[in-house]
């Protein structure tokens, strides 16, 4: 299990909290060293820490803790940041002209973000850039998970573990619990799977098994079911779906659940969707996805 947090701590001439230097001694430096980015007794070249408001730029995303500038990496070196629970960016050309070269990151489900930091995270989990513009993310695409589950994921060694079902090692949970009402107008409604309002479980392409476990109140006994289906969403807005699963009323909550195995070509999104035969409220979402 990831070590349990601490706050603000001097650390490498920075102020930085436990989840940053738990995470970078454990998991960061180890992979990067093993891949090559770093030689056996070098650590992170890092330009700026946390609790910082020295730097005008940075907008307050360092003001508490989960926060650090350091020196810009390639791709490959940007997504092992990113596998390891960091919403990190590449700053500078050819990225943006706003910013001398770095990589700016913010440590995804630590307690002592800023509200700024808690922002970014945000626009990292809708593929943007972290910046005021709100363009696109244009560094290395890695799912969303927190340092945590990365921790858990990668200590102990430099490679995820395999999961035993046909190679696949990227293992996503979802879960949220704000009431959705969906109305009953005939179209398959969009299921959101976060809080954050977060609809995606993969970004194509690889092979994926995913599940999702539903409570819905207002179908009652005697209803025509609701009914659920994974769908892939495409670049150019279409969507092809895939098989149906009927949820039926009961008294009080329903429950359904819903699973497929497949393919997910490049440029598409699995997304799941449902159609209601009269309003009914989504008040939960388990879901997983497990996939290359």
């Amino acid at each position: 299990m990831a070590p349990p947090t601490f706050g603000r701590t001097w650390w490498r001439g920075i102020w930085a909290c436990g989840c940053m230097i738990q995470s970078i001694e454990d998991i960061i430096e180890p992979r990067l060293r093993a891949a090559g980015h770093l030689g056996a007794s070098e650590q992170v070249n890092i330009f700026q820490g946390a609790y910082s408001s020295s730097v005008s730029a940075s907008a307050g995303t360092h003001a508490g803790g989960g926060a650090l500038d350091h020196e810009k990496g390639s791709d490959a070196e940007t997504k092992i940041w990113r596998e390891c629970g960091v919403a990190d960016w590449q700053r500078g050309s050819p990225q943006d002209s706003a910013f001398s070269d770095h990589n700016h990151g913010i440590w995804q489900g630590c307690p002592h973000l800023s509200g700024d930091a808690e922002d970014q995270v945000t626009d990292y989990k809708n593929g943007r850039n972290g910046l005021s513009g709100n363009g696109p993310d244009q560094s290395p695409r890695v799912a969303p998970i927190t340092w945590q589950a990365a921790y858990d994921k990668y200590i102990g060694g430099t490679t995820p573990p395999q999961e035993g079902l046909l190679g696949m090692s990227e293992l996503e949970r979802h879960d949220t619990s704000k009431d959705r009402v969906i109305k009953p107008d005939g179209k398959w409604w969009l299921v959101l799977i976060e809080d954050d309002d977060s609809s995606t479980f993969f970004d194509g392409p690889g092979t994926f098994v995913a599940e999702a476990f539903l409570s819905i109140t207002g179908l009652t006994f005697g209803d025509d079911p609701a009914r659920v289906r994974f769908g892939r969403y495409k670049a150019d807005g279409g969507i092809d779906y895939y098989p149906e699963h009927e949820i039926f009323g009961s008294q009080g909550t329903s429950f359904g659940h819903t699973g497929l195995v497949n393919w997910l070509p490049e440029k598409t999104k699995l997304r799941l969707y449902i159609n209601a035969p009269r309003e009914i409220t989504i008040t939960q979402v388990y879901a997983s996805c497990l996939h290359d």
